[in-house]
């Protein structure tokens, strides 16, 4: 599972459309949902949760 479809070091896609052809052709599924939309979403913060209760913000 990913929270955003991008090659590491290039921009975050802001919709179906910015996803880099290479990606959807490597993957096994790509959902049919939310294809037509256009407008800029943004991308999902990720936390890292440790057993002794540390946070690390690991993108905003």
């Amino acid at each position: 599972v990913s929270t955003s479809a991008n090659i590491s070091g290039e921009p975050t896609a802001q919709n179906y459309r910015d996803i880099a052809p290479e990606i959807l052709e490597a993957v096994d599924y790509v959902c049919w949902t939310r294809r037509q939309e256009h407008k800029p979403h943004t991308p999902s913060s990720i936390i890292k949760l440790t057993k002794d209760g540390r946070v690390t913000i690991i993108r905003k």
